[in-house]
């Protein structure tokens, strides 16, 4: 690889800067396009899904302790979720009529001499409200209050439900899949483990203290396309009817806007009363009543529930970062996740060696760590095994302290494995590293002779699968037909 990296990698990130500029000024790539939403490439590939055992073997040494691949690639579509998610909130303008959240122009008055009528008149414009953008901003946080709220009663109805998978005394799995603000709400709690478990204990949750984020069912209801989420309808009339929890808390509460009752319950909530106060018989419906009902529980346990109102918004500089490298669109997703599980293997062996320090983890490190404790009971054996004790997840550290700590737990990675700790993660760089295992497995090619004339055609087809990809990428995020090859 070292041998390879000196002469191919700089050209591929210059063809990458390269094809950028040229997206960002609607530079058209020289593609077919797809007819119809049959002919669309498939991206991620469906096999990434599969989650069977790893049986290559670069995989094949994978203890079956640790997360799979599979898990980490719905990991991280579950991301694109959430972010999608958070960015159809913070523009939905529906949303800003729901939480009556509206521009206040004013009319600025002007004194202006006429040379024409040799006096001086008053004039008038409209001036914009320079505070809207920012005051829109604000439904974020209601939002994750009120997903915090139905998730308290959501992880509490679940835990007492018998619609479990497996047999008594088996790990609980969940047969029902949670509305998205609510899986949101539990897959950051389930990051930070010591205050997720305290809190079970404290509220006797012992089905849901053991439960696992159910990747396969997650997947399942993703749409790769536009990273929507959809519950399957058995799962939509389950959580109306026996918990009464409306499926889609953002649907909801744009249909809030058109019931006038429902919305003062919503201003009130927003407007930080301590007190809500409905009448029933106004509200109606039975429907309208829980989510009245479910307003007034979260207003009165909002100073218990702002932990896990911070849990989520600590999440979203992590999102957002996998946002930006965007590996699930990557033609190199399933080999980037497969070397992340095999340095997360080597992170987790540093807590064992290093006892006494705190260890930060890369990008695609951390990755596969959050992976890992959306299984809170696999999670604690593992480590108990691996690292001799349960090492705790903490996201509140501040970043002096963490930007010191990795790079002395880089320092410790070098000396324990010889290896470097921090690498480029880039489309480009990931797809050399992968095409480069490909061409080590080849017992024809001859190191010595033929590595660089193999290694040049390589990095040939790597500019031209990750161009390719990108375009993909481009088109659909510009609502353009996608491009085919």
């Amino acid at each position: 690889m070292a041998y390879f990296v000196p002469a191919h990698v700089g050209s591929l990130h210059r063809a990458t800067r390269t094809d950028m500029n040229r997206a960002n000024n609607s530079f058209s790539y020289a593609y077919k396009t797809a007819q119809n939403r049959s002919e669309e490439p498939i991206i991620p590939d469906p096999e990434l899904f599969h989650f069977q055992p790893p049986s290559d073997s670069h995989s094949a040494a994978l203890k079956s302790d640790l997360p799979t691949v599979s898990q980490c690639a719905v990991h991280l579509e579950l991301l694109e979720v959430f972010h999608t998610l958070r960015q159809k909130i913070l523009q939905s303008t529906e949303l800003d009529a729901s939480f009556d959240i509206l521009p206040h122009p004013r009319t600025v008055y002007r004194k202006g001499y006429s040379s024409a009528k040799r006096k001086y008149e008053i004039s008038t414009y409209t001036a914009k409200d320079t505070t809207f953008e920012s005051r829109r901003e604000e439904k974020w946080p209601y939002f994750l209050e009120l997903a915090v709220g139905r998730f308290v009663k959501w992880i509490r109805d679940v835990d007492r439900m018998s619609f479990w998978n497996g047999s008594e005394g088996a790990r609980p799995g969940l047969r029902l899949l949670p509305p998205v603000d609510v899986l949101m709400v539990w897959h950051a709690f389930l990051l930070n483990p010591t205050d997720f478990d305290f809190y079970c204990v404290k509220h006797g949750l012992q089905r849901m203290r053991k439960a696992s984020l159910p990747w396969r069912e997650i997947h399942e209801a993703i749409d790769s396309r536009d990273w929507s989420y959809n519950l399957p309808k058995s799962h939509k009339t389950w959580l109306t009817n026996q918990i009464q929890l409306a499926p889609d808390l953002f649907e909801t509460l744009i249909e809030i806007n058109k019931q006038d009752h429902v919305k003062t319950v919503l201003l009130e909530f927003r407007s930080g009363l301590k007190q809500i106060s409905f009448s029933r018989e106004r509200m109606g419906t039975r429907r309208n009543i829980a989510f009245a009902e479910l307003v007034q529980t979260t207003r009165t346990n909002a100073k218990e529930n702002e932990p896990l109102v911070e849990n989520v918004q600590r999440q979203t500089k992590f999102i957002h970062k996998m946002h930006t490298y965007l590996w699930i669109r990557s033609p190199a997703v399933e080999g980037t996740v497969r070397r992340a599980i095999g340095r997360y293997e080597k992170f987790l062996q540093l807590f064992l060696e290093y006892p006494d320090s705190t260890m930060v983890p890369t990008l695609d490190v951390d990755l596969v760590w959050h992976t890992h404790l959306c299984d809170p009971e696999q999670y604690r054996a593992s480590l108990l095994q691996r690292a001799g004790r349960m090492v705790n997840h903490d996201d509140k550290l501040g970043k002096s302290f963490l930007d010191d700590r990795f790079d002395k737990t880089g320092e410790l990675f070098r000396v324990a494995f010889g290896l470097q700790y921090h690498v480029c993660l880039c489309w480009d760089c990931e797809a050399v590293a992968s095409a480069m295992e490909a061409i080590a497995k080849n017992d024809d090619v001859d190191i010595l002779d033929d590595f660089e004339t193999e290694a040049e055609s390589v990095a040939n087809k790597v500019e031209e699968d990750v161009r390719y990809y990108r375009a993909v990428e481009i088109s659909r995020q510009k609502g353009m037909a996608l491009p085919l090859r």
